[in-house]
């Protein structure tokens, strides 16, 4: 707020704990409720992610619109279980996530066996419905065209002030990248939104340095670009 909204420091600090308080209220809800259920039977390990995915959902439909970081994103690289995502979305990522732990914790705190074997038989299911789902979806996906995309994220600081120069360093970079990226087989490469603050419709030196370095499928300058060599033919730009 302070940097990009002009208010003033103590306005930004106060703004930041007033909404950091406003968060937290709902998972401090969730804690009471959770620590309520830990201890009913015979199903905590449902109860629980119940809740916490109940606390997530609020959050992100009904109060603030901050569905960030949520438990599910950690599991991106467990492809299988994360195909479970088609019937649930990250939610029902969450409330798996959340019922293994859940199921650890009671059986490590009553030291019984035979959550251990309900926690293996879970996983067998879940990582073989996902292999399921995903072979369905390669299956799917056979019959459809695949090209090689290019995707370029130039870390540039929305902080820093471009004149024509540091403008023109950055253009030359990522042609470069991007030429690079076109002899390793990309068909076409992808500029983030933000890259530089340019337009090349209203320059022509920028306008004839992109006309240089690629054949633009459409009108839509900064969104989608293919590179000279690809004859694969784009019908339409693609928002990044």
């Amino acid at each position: 707020m302070v940097r990009y909204g002009g208010a003033s420091a103590f306005l930004g600090i106060l703004s930041l704990i007033a909404l950091s308080i406003f968060l937290s209220l709902f998972s401090g809800m969730a804690g009471i409720f959770i620590g309520k259920a830990i201890h009913k039977k015979p199903l905590p390990f449902i109860l629980l992610p119940l809740i916490w995915v109940s606390r997530d959902w609020v959050i992100e439909k009904i109060f603030g619109g901050f569905p960030w970081c949520l438990a599910g994103y950690s599991q991106f690289k467990h492809l299988f279980f994360i195909q479970w995502a088609e019937w649930g979305g990250i939610h029902l990522i969450t409330f798996l996530l959340v019922y293994f732990n859940v199921l650890i914790y009671i059986m490590i705190r009553e030291r019984s066996p035979k959550y251990l074997m309900t926690i293996l038989a879970s996983l067998f299911l879940i990582d073989s419905v996902g292999f399921g789902l995903m072979t369905a979806q390669q299956r799917r996906m056979k019959p459809i065209t695949v090209s090689q995309a290019g995707i370029i994220q130039p870390n540039i600081t929305h902080d820093r002030t471009f004149d024509f120069q540091s403008i023109s360093t950055e253009l030359k970079r990522l042609f470069q990248i991007s030429e690079s990226l076109q002899r390793k087989g990309a068909e076409f490469v992808i500029w983030p939104e933000y890259t530089i603050p340019i337009y090349p419709r209203q320059t022509p030196f920028y306008l004839n340095q992109f006309d240089r370095s690629f054949r633009p499928p459409d009108p839509h300058f900064g969104r989608f670009y293919r590179l000279p060599e690809s004859e694969q033919r784009v019908q339409r730009h693609v928002p990044f």
